[in-house]
């Protein structure tokens, strides 16, 4: 779920980004079918940019030591509790997330319906050329994928029909189906609903300019002298739709952009890989460590194997990084914060996963198994490795599985490159 949340905030962003460009700068240029493209474009791209991976060559260490865990083999009850409360306080997110799609979901088929019904009970005529559905008793005009709907009381009917054929021909339809679409999967993210409607404002310019071409004055006329009587659905193109009858007129009068406003357009370009740079994923081309997933197998492999030589972890203070590697949980902890929130969060993590291995308890083996490990660039747990007393297999075992399931963290950060980070940890192990 805290995966989910961080994906979220960065699509935001990014949209926001996208979204104010187009409003500064692209908003009020003729260029309809680039600006259509645009916003969709913008949309497709916000989700897809925090999922790429950027391969990053550069191997830079940082190594910290951590406080003291000390773990026993009694039941800790607090934590027990605790935990149970934090699963508790997620599902109760997850569930509100899913009760807002199945709203947002109600409601898109109930939009479905409507149109269904008014298709139902239309009648079907052919107009130069042209399918239509013909509603009785109203004003209604406007397409939905590949159907016209024209209310029967409309006058200027044959404008009307070359305007609604174009929505038809340039499938405005589908881009709207697919914000539709997202905006029930993400209908917590407002900005959905703001490209939604201006990709219909650029579906309506696109189709004036090009229907108002055969008949300029008897254009004018069906925008100016109709009644309008309007139901929206978002995802149709209406003929009448009052909030955009000026804005329509106005860009019907507007003089087309000039070629030199199409430079604009290349300033997209800085902006795709600005959004790249802050917000993709960052991957180590070169690392020749090995993920979680495959070390899965190095639990059972004989610590005897593991790098010894030297049990020592050299300390370093968490200024020596301008980020520290982060618990998810320690996001939004300021800098000073983030080592008691760190330590905290890897005691809790160890207290609610520790199981204190069997045969150490038969053998009444305790002690202390010093821990080393990197979070690297990514965020991730890898090369771990650990040594503990003479007699600690057992336990060397136990807290290297310790280590290898810790949660993604939020990587470190040196001069404002992700760094890798080995940490230090002692665990004791004591009997009770």
């Amino acid at each position: 779920m805290n995966s989910f949340i961080t994906y979220s905030f960065q699509v935001v962003i990014i949209q926001f980004l996208f979204l104010s460009f187009y409003y500064l700068l692209l908003r009020k240029e003729t260029f309809f079918m680039l600006n259509r493209f645009y916003l969709l474009g913008s949309v497709l791209f916000s989700f897809v940019v925090p999922l790429v991976p950027i391969y990053d060559s550069k191997d830079r260490l940082v190594e910290i030591q951590l406080n003291e865990i000390i773990v026993s083999n009694f039941k800790r009850n607090v934590i027990d509790n605790f935990m149970e409360n934090e699963f508790k306080t997620s599902q109760i997110f997850f569930t509100i997330y899913l009760l807002g799609i199945l709203v947002f979901m109600s409601l898109f088929l109930m939009k479905i319906f409507k149109i269904w019904r008014i298709k139902k009970g239309s009648k079907k005529i052919i107009f130069n050329s042209t399918k239509i559905y013909l509603v009785e008793h109203s004003s209604l005009a406007f397409t939905f994928l590949n159907s016209i709907f024209i209310g029967n009381h409309n006058h200027e009917f044959e404008v009307i029909v070359k305007h609604e054929l174009i929505h038809r021909i340039k499938k405005h339809s589908f881009d709207l189906l697919l914000l539709e679409i997202i905006k029930v999967l993400y209908w917590f993210n407002p900005l959905v609903i703001v490209f939604q409607n201006r990709l219909i404002e650029v579906h309506e310019f696109e189709a004036d300019a090009l229907a108002v071409q055969q008949d300029k004055v008897r254009y004018f006329e069906s925008l100016l002298t109709q009644v309008f009587k309007v139901q929206n659905w978002s995802f149709t193109n209406s003929f009448f739709n009052q909030s955009l009858i000026k804005k329509r007129i106005f860009m019907l009068q507007k003089s087309q952009s000039s070629k030199e406003a199409l430079y604009k357009y290349g300033l997209i370009i800085p902006m795709m890989i600005f959004s790249i740079m802050f917000f993709s994923r960052c991957v180590d081309a070169d690392e020749s460590t090995v993920k979680k997933s495959e070390e899965s197998s190095f639990i059972n492999d004989e610590v005897s194997s593991l790098q010894k030589n030297d049990a020592k972890v050299p300390s370093v203070s968490f200024e020596s990084v301008d980020e520290t590697p982060r618990f998810v949980n320690c996001e939004n902890i300021d800098k000073d914060e983030n080592s008691k929130c760190f330590n905290d969060q890897m005691n809790l993590h160890i207290m609610k996963n520790f199981t204190y291995p069997d045969l150490a308890l038969e053998k009444n083996i305790e002690g202390t198994v010093v821990v080393q490990f990197i979070i690297d660039k990514e965020g991730n747990v890898i090369n771990v490795e650990a040594r503990g007393p003479e007699n600690g297999a057992l336990l060397e075992k136990e807290a290297i599985r310790l280590m290898l399931i810790l949660p993604k963290f939020i990587p470190a950060k040196l001069k404002g490159e992700r760094v890798n980070v080995k940490y230090g940890l002692p665990i004791t192990f004591k009997l009770k």
